[in-house]
């Protein structure tokens, strides 16, 4: 078995973290760092490409890789030597790592302290203090409350996303910042409310927006990308995929309860 460093993708089998840092650590400007430090470009074009914008690099590593097979595969270890070197400098233990997303490290609970190691560097990209799972969505979720400004990223939405942006996102940050700010048994009496009024049709049609890559409609026997919020059409729709992730979301929040209770 590969070593947790070596992965291009994983994720820990942590359904959800809530009210607790996790660190986003990127490598910054992977691309042209990793060539450069392999003598593969020259420091007058790392210097240019440095100062570019990052659909210039792009196009450039591009190039370069068509040109040259070998590139893709200096990058690929170049990555993964930088992040040996993040794992065993800071001694990460698996426990501590939420998941990687090629030269992403999201790392649950502590701030790193050795994250240069020549000219590769990884910088805290985002930090965040809540994670859940829903089905093949991923939800990071940041607030700050010196501040009272939130930040968050989902995977598993892909260009849809903007779809739910008023819907079912709205609604998922809202009980992630009451599971974070607010007591338990508020968020289960929120959450219980919503479900009834989702289960019951009387949502805005947005909200059965299926919470997935696909991000359709199912209504009638077919798959639609849009359909108008008609009482008819509300009454039609296939409503189990979002009220699976309702589910999810109730057995989360109830774990949390049980916990707390103990």
């Amino acid at each position: 078995m590969d070593v947790l460093y070596e992965t291009i993708n994983y994720s820990s089998n942590l359904p959800f973290v809530f009210s607790r840092y996790i660190r986003e650590y990127d490598i910054q400007k992977a691309n042209i760092s990793i060539l450069f430090d392999k003598g593969i470009i020259s420091q007058q074009d790392y210097e240019y490409l440095y100062n570019s914008d990052r659909m210039e690099r792009q196009i450039y590593i591009g190039k370069l890789q068509r040109s040259n097979k070998k590139i893709t595969k200096a990058l690929q270890s170049g990555i993964i030597n930088a992040k040996k070197n993040l794992f065993l400098s800071n001694k990460i233990e698996p426990h501590e790592v939420l998941a990687i997303k090629n030269d992403a490290v999201f790392i649950i609970g502590r701030e790193l302290t050795n994250t240069q190691f020549g000219i590769i560097k990884f910088v805290e990209k985002n930090v965040y203090t809540s994670f859940m799972r829903l089905q093949n969505a991923e939800i990071y979720y940041g607030f700050d409350r010196i501040s009272n400004t939130e930040n968050y990223s989902i995977k598993g939405l892909g260009k849809k996303e903007f779809y739910h942006r008023d819907y079912m996102i709205d609604f998922l940050l809202y009980i992630i910042n009451s599971i974070q700010t607010t007591d338990i048994q508020n968020v289960i009496i929120d959450l219980g409310n919503f479900y009834r009024e989702y289960i019951n049709k009387l949502l805005p049609i947005g909200y059965y927006r299926e919470f997935n890559s696909d991000s359709r409609y199912k209504i009638g026997g077919f798959i639609v990308d849009d359909i108008p919020d008609t009482i008819d059409n509300r009454n039609a729709v296939d409503i189990s995929y979002n009220a699976r992730i309702l589910t999810i979301l109730s057995q989360y929040v109830n774990s949390i309860y049980m916990n707390n209770a103990r």
